[in-house]
């Protein structure tokens, strides 16, 4: 016998609910359930099994235990829930009108039903009590007038319930209204404004009753919670007496939350206080209200109540017990209520309200301790003639203190790693990135005052962990200290007196600092030595006002500090090089020149103190170090006036360690090419350093241009040649090649670019570098080879027909090296760096370019499968890119040189030809990657397409010039009937999954070659994107239509 439908229903249902179900009968089970819910005649047996578990409740009472089912809670756990998705489905279609012939007999019984299975509470297992209170709330909002009559038998206990099951209900009600899709969420809020009232009064009386059980005041206070934030009842609403009666809400809740008993249970108290508190701050949250006398009236017992307890008593149980949430809750409802209120709070006396939220500033949880933060930058925008003098320069003050303590690592402090640590590194450091803004609002507040709280707070510390904190919120303010120190203020003004007093209070803790021994500060915590040489770094503007040799003595101390923090002895070293050194080193110049023989100079002591910093750094490890500490130590040399000095100074004190370092690692290298030679981790440390000393040598020649003095890049690679040759010839063609090439590479790529294309030497050293780098890129493929010529192209092309004919040859040798890889996709950082090179071409030496047509054929022909592979997104970027200038030239801006020469191509049918031979591929890959491709490629795709079509656009209009040739069709091939061809060929290309029609595809045809035909100066390429932008939303089904554009 065929099985029922009631049958299949609860085999599949429990075979979902069984633990013992394979995850494949499991996954069919379940969606045959969803397909059966929505089917129409499943309300009927919803309805049945509903009956069916209550009578079997009512026989599990009378004593049964025959027929009774080992998953029957589960079973019921499930209909509920399903049930909750059909009711949804159901009754919107109901009063959406969609349903001709609506099951009104079933919805009725299924209404009955849940009412009733809800009335054999106690009997009703708790578990199963929420969901069925979400499926009558689901009804009750979904039918007209139910949830006025609802709450009217609630408030009148009518409906024949538990009390906390009714308010249950109520904590359902606005949820399930938000959840109805065919309500905005005003409309929300005013269906449930008109219940509000009596909502509030119903939890109210619920909140009053002397013998409510605790889980009853839960429910209440979760309700009220839910409906203060859907309905967005105000602090007036709470307020205000319900039907004309002498109690409102308001005082309900503040006494629950200024109570002291802890009595009950522990999940019951922290969820009502959590929930109580959340109410309250979503009634202050909402503005509209606000400015009235009813909200001040308000606002003012929830102050004034805080002296007999409010938030106070409960915070205090809260943290006790750790209830972290009610905690949290608790706190925010009182920076909410004094962020909403600031204006009329500061106006007076700070009372306890004040100093509950200096306690929770205080609090052990960063997610506490966080929330009070917004209060002090609140505050701060008022301004301080608004503000009563407990709201002035004494709160901040304190707050610092309070911050400070707060800033602190934890108590025993050893390392993050160390498990037993109580606080979390993340929460640790959020919140110290956190407190930033205030800090720097508590200086502009105090001012020196703040700067003396913290260095006496360093000086008299017995621990390190205060002396860090200190340091660190010194580091914190640190630019807007340095901006008062940099201050122009004529003397005697309020201004220059604090500016003085602050750099004679920086002064005297730098000169306390640096006299202890970095060991003895390391020895401490390696956290604290972090936090000095910082402090030394950050405040380096404020040094400007110490004589030479105080800077060289602060020198000295970082130089014993490289062994032990490189990156943060480094950082603070090159913030004095620069900011203290560089900019006196003309007048400490004049000063040497100036003295006789015999007499001391300060100038010789800075240059060796610059040679021992760079010999200290370079016996690290840290390449960022070693080259922070080299930009700087450049940066001072290249500001020497004397070209000679200059030189000098860059030769003895900068190049040479570096050199002396390298000739050494050198030695290391094995004189073979045997392979498990250079594998041993002897030459493999040796590799890693060479690779980091060569870096060094990068930054020096990157920042050592100076304009005064004459090609000093020129002079700079003439002095690193030698070493650099020798690089190349011991790691070339060794397993350290990888490591190398790139960083010997970029030093003359570096050196290129900070030097002009006449200087002989640099010619000369280009001829001879060029065939290693060739060399280089034939043996191992590494894109830093084509960014080197890139940038000898964007350097020395366009300079003389000899270099561009070299330029020529060098291009077809790297394009036959490209073309001999065979699958392209597996060299996508080669191609990108291809691809990029060649738009150099186009802007520096296009005659290198289109001097050979069957080259530029080879190019294209790269560049046309290239755009075809969208997964390879940088590579295909860069294809696209140097299609669109190679197309769209003329909307480049070139010299005039390159420009003629790209003229000439065009009018001689060069580019003409390439565009009819690769034109309809071209547009068939836009057209694809515009309704496929990659979000990133849409603006490249775009601007290809166009390109293409304004280049066909143009020469019709003869924009471009008369071919060179009148016997030459091609021009007249040319032509807009051609262009739209390929455009509707590719947009309706059966490879092409569309769903536009011929209409559409024509009319994005019309309005993309009107802009293509109009000029440069309404934008047409951004219309154009625009456009193509839409068509692809079209392909998509994002939209149906085009927008509305306006035809040039």
């Amino acid at each position: 016998m065929a099985a029922t439908i009631e049958e299949e229903v609860q085999r599949a249902a429990i075979a979902v609910i069984q633990p013992t179900t394979d995850p494949a009968t499991r996954r069919h089970a379940s969606k045959f359930l969803e397909e059966f819910t929505r089917k129409t005649e499943s309300l009927d047996v919803y309805v049945q099994w509903l009956t069916s578990f209550r009578q079997q409740e009512q026989s599990i009472l009378s004593g049964a235990t025959v027929n009774i089912h080992e998953y029957r809670i589960p079973m019921q756990m499930l209909c509920l829930t399903m049930l909750q998705s059909k009711l949804r489905q159901v009754l919107l279609q109901r009063s959406d009108g969609h349903t001709a012939n609506p099951n009104l007999r079933g919805i009725a019984a299924i209404r009955t039903e849940l009412w009733e299975y809800l009335r054999q509470q106690p009997s009703l297992d708790r578990t199963l009590v929420g969901p069925c209170c979400i499926c009558n709330a689901i009804v009750i909002v979904r039918s007209e007038g139910a949830l006025a009559e609802f709450i009217a038998n609630a408030s009148q206990n009518l409906l024949g319930l538990p009390q906390e099951t009714v308010l249950r209900i109520m904590s359902c009600l606005p949820a399930e209204m938000e959840a109805r899709q065919d309500l905005t969420a005003s409309q929300v809020r005013e269906g449930l404004q008109i219940h509000i009232e009596a909502a509030l009064d119903m939890i109210r009386k619920s909140l009053i009753t002397n013998e409510n059980r605790p889980s009853v005041v839960m429910a209440a206070y979760q309700a009220l919670q839910i409906w203060i934030e859907i309905s967005h009842a105000s602090l007036t609403q709470i307020n205000t007496p319900t039907y004309g009666g002498p109690h409102a809400i308001l005082p309900a809740v503040i006494q629950l939350l200024s109570s002291s008993s802890n009595s009950g249970n522990d999940e019951y108290n922290e969820l009502t206080l959590q929930s109580a508190a959340r109410a309250l701050m979503a009634a202050i949250m909402v503005v509209s209200d606000s400015g009235t006398t009813t909200r001040q009236s308000a606002a003012a017992q929830i102050w004034q109540a805080i002296p007999q307890g409010f938030i106070v008593q409960p915070l205090q149980i809260a943290t006790m017990n750790e209830w972290h949430d009610a905690t949290h809750a608790l706190s925010s409802l009182l920076s909410t209520f004094v962020v909403e209120h600031i204006d009329d709070i500061v106006k007076n006396p700070a009372g306890m309200g004040l100093q509950v939220l200096l306690e929770i500033q205080l609090h052990p949880s960063t997610s506490v301790a966080l929330i009070p933060l917004e209060c002090w930058l609140t505050i701060q925008e008022i301004p301080t003639g608004e503000r009563h003098e407990h709201w002035k320069q004494p709160l901040y003050k304190n707050l610092v203190e309070i911050l400070l303590r707060r800033l602190a690592y934890p108590p025993q402090f050893t390392s993050w790693e160390n498990e037993s640590e109580i606080v979390e590194q993340s929460d640790f450091l959020e919140f110290r990135r956190m407190a930033t803004d205030v800090l720097v609002s508590c200086y502009f507040l105090l001012r020196y005052e703040m700067v003396q709280i913290l260095t006496q707070h360093v000086r008299a510390a017995t621990d390190w962990r205060a002396s860090e904190a200190a340091l660190f919120v010194l580091a914190q303010i640190s630019k807007d200290v340095c901006a008062r120190c940099r201050s122009h203020a004529a003397d005697g003004t309020l201004i220059a007196r604090d500016r003085h007093a602050t750099q004679q209070e920086l002064l005297q803790l730098l000169e306390q600092l640096i006299t202890v021994d970095s060991c003895v500060t390391n020895a401490q915590h390696k956290y604290l030595l972090g936090s000095v040489l910082g402090f030394c770094g950050n405040y380096s503007p404020a040094w400007t006002v110490c004589p030479p040799q105080a800077i060289l003595q602060l020198l000295v101390y970082l130089q014993s500090a490289f062994g032990k923090m490189p990156v943060e002895s480094g950082k603070a070293t090159r913030a004095i090089y620069v900011s203290c050194l560089a900019k006196n080193m003309p007048n400490l110049e004049d000063d040497y020149s100036s003295r006789r023989e015999g007499e001391n100079s300060v100038l010789p002591m800075i240059l060796k103190s610059v040679r021992t910093s760079m010999e200290a750094v370079l016996l690290t490890s840290d390449e960022e170090a070693m080259t922070t500490v080299a930009e700087g130590a450049t940066r001072v040399v290249t500001k020497l006036v004397n070209p000679e000095v200059a030189r000098q100074a860059m030769t003895t004190d900068l190049i040479q360690p570096v050199l002396n370092h390298i000739y050494a690692v050198l030695k290391a290298l094995p004189e073979s090419n045997n392979a498990a030679e250079w594998m041993s981790p002897t030459v493999q440390s040796a590799i890693e350093s060479l690779s980091r000393l060569l870096s060094v040598i990068r930054i020096i020649s990157r920042f050592c241009d100076a304009p005064h003095i004459p090609a000093m890049g020129e002079w700079l690679l003439h002095q690193i040649d030698p070493c650099l040759q020798l690089v190349q010839q011991r790691t070339a063609s060794t397993l350290a090649q990888s490591f190398i090439l790139p960083k010997w590479i970029s030093i003359h790529q570096q050196i290129l670019r900070s030097t002009l294309p006449q200087q002989g030497t640099m010619i000369t050293i280009f001829t001879n570098t060029i065939p290693l780098i060739v060399q280089a890129l034939e043996q191992t493929n590494d894109p830093c080879t084509l960014k080197y010529i890139s940038t000898a192209v964007e350097t020395f092309g366009g300079q003389t027909m000899e270099m561009d004919n070299s330029f020529t040859d060098l291009l077809a040798h790297v394009t036959v090296e490209v073309t001999s890889k065979g699958d392209l996709s597996e060299a996508m950082e080669f191609l990108q760096a291809y691809f990029e090179c060649l738009q150099r071409y186009i802007l520096y030496c296009p005659r290198a370019l289109c001097c050979n047509p069957q080259l530029l054929s080879s190019i294209l022909k790269i560049a046309v499968e290239s755009i075809s592979v969208i997964e390879a997104k940088e590579s295909t970027r860069a294809a696209l890119i140097f299609l669109s200038q190679l197309l769209g030239w003329k909307s480049l801006r070139l010299s005039p040189q390159s420009s003629q020469i790209l003229a000439e191509a065009w009018n001689s049918s060069i580019l003409k030809e390439m565009i009819m031979m690769y034109g309809p591929t071209i547009t068939q890959s836009c057209i694809t990657g515009l309704t496929g491709g990659p979000q990133m490629l849409m603006a490249a795709y775009s601007d290809t397409l166009f390109s293409l079509c304004q280049s066909i656009a143009m020469n019709e209009k003869e924009e471009l010039g008369t071919p060179a040739n009148p016997a030459n069709n091609i021009s007249s091939q040319l032509n807009e009937n051609l262009i739209r061809n390929w455009l509707f060929s590719s947009m309706v290309n059966t490879n092409v999954t569309n769903n536009i029609d011929t209409d559409i595809s024509n009319q994005i045809i019309v309005i993309l070659l009107a802009l293509a035909r109009d000029d440069f100066r309404s934008r047409p390429k951004a219309k154009s994107k625009m456009l193509l932008a839409d068509y692809a939303k079209i392909k998509s089904g994002e939209i149906t239509s085009l927008i509305s554009y306006q035809l040039p």
